[in-house]
């Protein structure tokens, strides 16, 4: 049994959008949650307890009304939105994570392009939310403003991984990195210590990142990719080997 989650066409009407799967290795493929053809799937996350429970990112590129989360709890074959505590009106890209070793808990790390009044600024950007029961209900848990994680490039970036030992230890991607040992309350930089493998003029840790794997067996073991190429730590993050 394989899941797929489709963006579909990058800025055109289609209808291979959303969540596929297949039962038997890939041969035949069902169409089980289709949002609407100009929505489709970012992210898609299962319960490491209970495979059957899914959650889904729909996104309505580049931002609007009809994305947002949606959850199974039948494996795929039906699927509802949950919004209790979530942001409303236009959302951009949204990454989502369970912790590992608290499944109950969930992460979304969601660009809000709901307006706002400051003159340099044109929505919100990067925000934080967590739930703590499955993805039912959602706080926003930052107590920081995010913008710098993006920069004006939301759109790009959204990842979010969890510590698979503590679910209070958190990560972020956009423009630059940030963790959190706090639940997402409060958020610092990654490490910019950094050992290179050949000679490059950069000498801290590059900008844009895309992609952040945490060893299972060893959670102080990273491989962050960005813009710059491939960073591997083994102290969580202080110092990278590019």
């Amino acid at each position: 049994i394989v899941y797929v989650a489709a963006m579909g066409r990058q800025w055109s009407a289609n209808r291979e959008r959303g969540v596929f799967r297949t039962t038997d290795g890939g041969a035949h493929w069902t169409h089980v949650l289709a949002i609407d053809d100009s929505t489709g799937v970012v992210d898609l996350v299962m319960d490491p307890v209970n495979p059957n429970t899914l959650y889904a990112w729909g996104w309505q590129i580049e931002a609007g009304t009809r994305g947002g989360l949606f959850i199974s709890r039948n494996g795929g074959a039906t699927w509802r939105r949950v919004q209790d505590g979530l942001p409303t009106g236009r959302v951009g890209r949204a990454g989502l994570d369970v912790a590992p070793g608290s499944p109950n808990v969930l992460y979304a790390f969601i660009d809000n392009r709901a307006a706002t009044t400051t003159k340099d600024r044109p929505y919100i950007g990067g925000e934080v939310y967590r739930s703590a029961d499955r993805g039912e209900h959602w706080k926003k848990v930052n107590t920081e403003d995010l913008y710098e994680v993006f920069g004006t490039f939301g759109w790009k970036f959204t990842d979010v991984r969890v510590d698979p030992r503590n679910a209070q230890h958190v990560y972020i991607l956009g423009n630059r990195a940030f963790e959190s040992f706090d639940g997402g309350a409060t958020w610092r930089r990654l490490g910019d210590r950094i050992l290179r493998l050949h000679d490059t003029e950069g000498r801290a840790l590059h900008l844009d990142h895309h992609e952040l794997v945490i060893d299972p067996t060893n959670p102080d073991r990273l491989l962050l990719g960005n813009d710059g190429g491939l960073f591997m730590s083994y102290d969580a993050g202080a110092s990278w080997l590019h």
